[in-house]
């Protein structure tokens, strides 16, 4: 901020020196009719037709002149200023760049009347998010995503521009002030957005940084999840378990169907009449059951 304003303080002493030096060449003791540089020519006057107007006007702001007599005053290249009776233009500052809001020494902002150029209009601040590092700039660069420069930072150098704090997001290449997060939301030091941290498997830390677990309702939803999964097996394991006994039935031509028998283990000797086969009851070759 101190270097800006000293560069400020510089360029205004230099403009009334300027002014200074014109108006001595302007000095009518020799010839009241020559206009020196920073002045031109008053189309209205004449030597003798009407000699009591003033024969010399001085260029506006936003424009000069450099030769005797000028009939008119240019504009300032964009990136420099002038504020008036100047014979030369000096560079924008730095923080600052030209917007082209000043044209023939008339503001650009009212269409309707020639409004004269300010310094702002010549040389307009950085806007927040941006700054311009060097003098004489055309356009101020952006600080970047997860960045941001607030209007009371100075806008001369890349290092004005700021991490984006804890809790706020920074999405705009140009951020001028934080975005705060929302309740459910939590965000680092240099985001650019921020983090939804949404219930019931969730909560947001107190710091507001990260999201984390929430402890108990985690561990009512798994167990409940748990519990679901452990009832699905009991279901499925016996269907699993007779689709693979048939399964495997029908890989062995040999075996055939046949009514289910109760078989004591003191009878395991008896027979089976192959007549009686059905299904239900696998027998072998031998007559041998395997129920299921």
């Amino acid at each position: 901020m101190g270097n800006a304003r000293s560069w400020r303080i510089i360029q205004l002493i230099s403009m009334a020196s300027l002014i200074v030096f014109a108006q001595c060449l302007t000095d009518p003791g020799d010839d009241p009719a020559t206009c020196g540089p920073g002045f031109k020519r008053n189309p209205v006057w004449h030597p003798t037709d009407n000699p009591n107007v003033v024969p010399c006007l001085a260029c506006p702001s936003g424009t000069y002149s450099t030769i005797l007599n000028s009939t008119t005053c240019d504009d300032c290249p964009r990136g420099f200023f002038s504020m008036g009776s100047a014979s030369t233009c000096l560079p924008c500052s730095a923080g600052t760049y030209s917007s082209g809001q000043c044209l023939h020494g008339c503001s650009t902002d009212n269409s309707q009347t020639c409004i004269p150029c300010s310094i702002d209009d010549q040389c307009t601040p950085c806007p927040g998010g941006s700054y311009a590092p060097l003098p004489a700039m055309l356009m101020c660069f952006p600080c970047g995503t997860g960045r941001y420069r607030d209007l009371k930072s100075p806008a001369t150098a890349e290092l004005y521009c700021a991490l984006c704090p804890e809790k706020h997001r920074c999405p705009y290449h140009a951020t001028g002030d934080p975005i705060p997060c929302r309740t459910s939301e939590v965000s680092a030091k240099g985001s650019s957005e921020c983090q939804s941290c949404r219930l019931p498997l969730n909560y947001s830390y107190d710091n507001g940084i990260s999201c984390a677990p929430t402890p108990i309702l985690t561990s009512v939803v798994m167990g409940i999840v748990g519990l679901l999964c452990l009832g699905l097996l009991c279901v499925c394991i016996p269907i699993w378990s007779r689709n693979i006994a048939w399964y495997s039935a029908q890989q062995e031509p040999t075996r055939r169907y046949a009514d289910f028998v109760s078989v004591a283990s003191d009878r395991s000797e008896d027979k089976v009449d192959p007549d009686d086969i059905k299904e239900d009851v696998m027998v072998d070759g031998g007559f041998t059951y395997h129920g299921f």
